[in-house]
């Protein structure tokens, strides 16, 4: 098979918008009048104005490739609902939908003798039939957004709720319109709380996810400028997130951080319950918080009783996690779940996956997984937490890119390689253009170490020689840089084990849904 010059094929994707199609055909709406939400990969060709005449065979079936990677129709989001065109414009993707037990599909056009609801703008449609659907369960609905944090709160609401009373929530980071649809199509029945995480990274589409949630409960965690190259500005993004309160109920309550939360204006005038690390005049706020060889230990003190609650998390070190718990203490007391069972199950709360995740490998190397995705305030808090882990051994930490910066890229790296200077670490590992350029342009301290990779195995090597038994690891990049990567190569039986105990509680939770 013939192979693909390197060359040709960087300065392609460097044009045609590959990395991150699901948002960039947001981008298209603008440039062409049929209000089609997808592209083909012709025409998202056409739009990066490429001639595809000229592309070899092996570029054409590589760059088909990459737009089936994130265009095909996942089979868990289509048994027994109803199926929206949000990513992909193949017909063989709807037909197989309907193979495969979607009862109806909402298009622009009608596909065959597929039961099409041909429409000129599917979401929105999409969005009220699944509110229909949402509206025959009394359930009570928590929605998290925000820029950072949305599935640790997440997870953290979950397990308050859990310990009390049956809670419909998926632990995967499912955020997204279609996803969220599916799920209020699948609510089993005599359910009684929902807890369910809302992206914030495409316009309009918050306020769409409100409609088919009509959430009762809304926590809005940290805004940063995570998919700001989608808006316009940083106020741009907190209005989206804020869109999470548009259809909520009268008796609706917004949970906020008084440290930062500002935008008080754009919460409908929505009941707001305030959380706080150090303002006392919070609604909920923390005292007396230490880091413990086990992780963080803190007071929660509620404001109306003058009550305090002695909180334990289990191997976690970050101090923002406290802010998370806070979030969801103020989320239990809403839904009335019994305190003792809010701090049992904020205590038996635990890390998964490849988010904030502490393990120690077979080699007695302490990791401290946080790869999923990040923004400079986001891998500050990671440098924070991965400075509370006791070890005894030197300090290490590999740096990925990040994406969707638009034109803070530059600044936010820049910021990002001075906060890994400015630390205790005695490695520091950079991999992508972008962080590689920053360090370029910094003078770091002396004595510290700094090296550029430009592969995952790379990487694993120059880990493989440094590493030993006593030192940390922490790995922090956004998805795109795939960090984990480094993990399976370094301790195979380590990452699938990760992996297990990250997918293993929603493969069980899918398993409920499909019995109802």
């Amino acid at each position: 098979m013939p192979s693909i010059d390197p060359k040709e094929l960087e300065a392609l994707e460097r044009r045609l918008p590959l990395k991150n199609l699901r948002h960039q055909f947001y981008h298209c709406l603008k440039t062409f009048r049929d209000r089609r939400f997808v592209r083909t990969l012709g025409q998202l060709c056409e739009y990066a104005e490429l001639d595809t005449a000229n592309f070899t065979p092996a570029v054409k079936r590589h760059l088909q490739r990459r737009v089936s990677e994130v265009c095909t129709v996942q089979q868990t989001f289509v048994k027994g609902s109803v199926v929206v065109e949000m990513y992909d414009d193949t017909d063989d993707n709807m037909r197989w939908a309907v193979k495969n037990g979607a009862i109806a599909v909402v298009t622009t056009r009608q596909i065959d003798q597929l039961p099409c609801i041909v429409v000129e703008f599917p979401p929105q449609v999409y969005a009220l039939m699944c509110r229909y659907f949402r509206d025959l369960r009394e359930v009570s609905v928590t929605a998290v957004t925000g820029s950072i944090g949305k599935t640790t709160v997440k997870r953290m609401v979950n397990a308050v709720y859990s310990a009390q009373t049956p809670t419909f929530c998926n632990t995967i980071n499912y955020n997204t319109l279609y996803q969220v649809g599916y799920f209020v199509q699948h609510i089993p029945a005599h359910m009684p709380l929902m807890v369910q995480e809302v992206s914030e990274g495409t316009p309009r589409y918050t306020s769409m996810m409100s409609l088919v949630l009509r959430p009762r409960v809304a926590i809005i965690t940290k805004t940063d400028i995570s998919h700001f190259e989608f808006f316009e500005s940083e106020e741009a993004i907190v209005g989206e997130i804020c869109d999470v309160c548009r259809y909520m109920p009268s008796d609706g309550v917004v949970i906020v951080n008084k440290d930062e939360f500002k935008a008080y204006d754009l919460l409908g005038g929505r009941r707001v319950v305030t959380v706080s690390m150090t303002d006392n005049d919070a609604d909920f706020f923390a005292q007396d918080i230490k880091t413990t060889p086990q992780g963080l230990a803190f007071k929660v003190c509620e404001k109306g009783s003058g009550q305090s609650y002695a909180v334990a998390l289990h191997n976690i070190f970050a101090p923002h996690n406290v802010l998370n718990a806070l979030y969801a203490f103020a989320a239990g007391v809403e839904e009335k779940i019994g305190y003792d069972h809010i701090i049992s199950g904020l205590q038996s709360f635990t890390m998964l996956g490849m988010r904030q995740n502490i393990i120690t490998t077979p080699d007695g190397i302490t990791v401290y997984a946080d790869c999923y995705n990040a923004v400079p305030n986001s891998i500050k808090t990671a440098i924070e937490g991965a400075m509370l882990v006791p070890v005894t051994g030197k300090k290490v930490v590999v740096l990925g890119d990040i994406a969707e910066l638009g034109d803070r890229t530059s600044s936010s790296h820049d910021e990002i390689i001075a906060m890994a200077d400015a630390a205790d670490f005695d490695t520091v590992v950079l991999f992508g253009e972008k962080l590689r350029e920053a360090a370029a342009r910094h003078p770091f301290r002396q004595g510290l170490e700094v090296k550029a990779c430009d592969s995952h195995q790379e990487i694993a090597t120059l880990l493989g020689d440094l590493l030993r038994k006593g030192d940390l690891l922490l790995l922090k990049g956004s998805h795109s840089a795939h960090l984990e990567k480094v993990i399976k190569l370094l301790w195979p039986a380590t990452f699938d084990q990760m992996v297990h105990d990250e997918n293993d509680p929603y493969e069980r939770w899918n398993k409920m849904v499909i019995r109802s």
